[in-house]
């Protein structure tokens, strides 16, 4: 066996060696980035489920909010009713201040006539009124 020969042999032992080094590391390369992309896949898939949970949740939120914007209308149409009716008993207030104030006089003991002038009320609502309030 030559020199030549040895050093050949030493040569391809030698790059043999380092090829299975190689091997060994890529392999564990390949296995640690398959972990990876496993934890990866298993994120993926919850990170899904979350968004469809937000989606539903979401679609839920738009049908209430439009319910509520139903209420809200009904609301506002029952709100003017309600100030109409209001605004139309203004109308016969006067008439009824004008009776609180003849119970006041009443009770504080003013005449019928006096009573029937400040408030101009009829003699009998004046005389039923100082009658009530004696």
């Amino acid at each position: 066996m030559t020199y030549q020969s040895a050093l050949l042999i030493v040569s391809c032992i030698l790059a043999i060696s380092v090829c299975g080094w190689l091997v060994v590391r890529l392999s564990s390369r390949v296995e640690s980035l398959s972990k990876k992309t496993a934890e990866q896949n298993k994120q993926l898939l919850e990170l899904r489920s979350e968004v469809q949970a937000l989606q539903d949740a979401l679609h839920e939120i738009r049908a209430g909010s439009l319910g509520v914007g139903q209420k809200v209308r009904d609301l506002v149409s029952q709100l003017q009713e309600t100030k109409a009716a209001q605004d139309e008993l203004k109308g016969t207030e006067p008439e009824s201040k004008l009776y609180g104030v003849a119970t006041k006089m009443a009770k504080q003991g003013a005449s019928v006539d006096e009573i029937m002038q400040e408030c101009e009320l009829p003699r009998a609502e004046a005389e039923l009124l100082v009658q009530l309030h004696q």
